[in-house]
């Protein structure tokens, strides 16, 4: 019995620690918030959102549209999903709990009456 327990713990804690390894940066979340940030590391824009959020100790996930195409496609999708006119859209683009925002907020006071 000894001999089948200790093996059984090590597997319950290589689990655990490779669950929390593997958690997509979509879990990381500001309270009960979700919050994506599309754009480009060289976008003045995408900068001052980015540096009102930290400021405000606000968990948010990155993505640079350029360096991840996949991600690209992601925000494009979700912008003609939001019914927004995709000749008028400008980085940042933020997803804030499903609520897509296509008009470049750059502070967290753009986003906060779509935080929870």
């Amino acid at each position: 019995m000894k001999r089948l327990f200790i093996p059984v713990v090590y597997l319950f804690l290589f689990l655990s620690v490779y669950a929390g390894c593997v958690s997509s940066p979509a879990s990381r979340v500001s309270g009960e918030n979700v919050i994506l940030v599309y754009g480009r590391d060289t976008c003045t824009n995408c900068q001052a959102l980015r540096k009102s959020l930290d400021n405000a100790g606000v968990d948010y996930t990155f993505y640079n549209v350029d360096n991840d195409p996949a991600r690209n496609i992601e925000m494009w999708e979700k912008i003609r999903k939001s019914g927004a006119d995709e000749k008028s859209v400008l980085l940042p683009v933020v997803d804030v709990n499903g609520n897509v925002l296509t008009n470049h907020p750059t502070n967290i006071s753009a986003l906060k009456k779509y935080l929870k």
